[in-house]
């Protein structure tokens, strides 16, 4: 039983934006994007969709949202979004932009907004993680990786 390719995804993953990647094909890509098409999902933001609405319920709250008169503030979702796909593949401005129907202005304002998020939500984990695992160093206890048994 052979597996059909959707011509959309497979043309979006296989050709880069160098060689002129047409941005309706991405546009169209996106708009058939489901959390159900996991793996199709995973290859737009790097993730599946439970893991990018974990990080979205840890991160979101510190995404402000506020909307002024000039314009139209973005939610933290599509703030993710926009983040994530840069992260993946590093589309141009423009591209991502169009992606999400936003002004291209807005989209390195957002890429910062969403790092530093990121940055501030799970730096203290990594640094106390960085402090345990030289204590054990220190003491001699031996440290051992994710799935590792002794």
């Amino acid at each position: 039983m052979s597996s059909r390719v959707d011509p959309v995804a497979n043309y979006l993953f296989t050709v880069s934006e160098e060689e002129g990647m047409n941005e309706s094909v991405f546009l169209a890509a996106l708009a058939h994007l489901t959390p159900e098409d996991t793996p199709l999902f995973k290859k737009f933001f790097g993730m599946d969709p439970d893991t990018f609405h974990r990080l979205l319920m840890t991160v979101g709250p510190r995404l402000r949202t506020r909307q002024t008169h000039i314009q139209e503030e973005h939610g933290p979702g599509l703030k993710l979004q926009v983040a994530l796909r840069h992260f993946v593949s590093r589309p141009s401005t423009k591209v991502l932009a169009a992606a999400w129907t936003i002004s291209p202005s807005a989209v390195p304002p957002i890429i910062n907004e969403v790092t530093k998020a990121i940055m501030e939500e799970f730096l203290p984990i990594a640094t106390n993680l960085m402090f345990v695992m030289e204590g054990c160093l220190v003491f001699g206890v031996p440290v051992r990786g994710a799935g590792e048994t002794g």
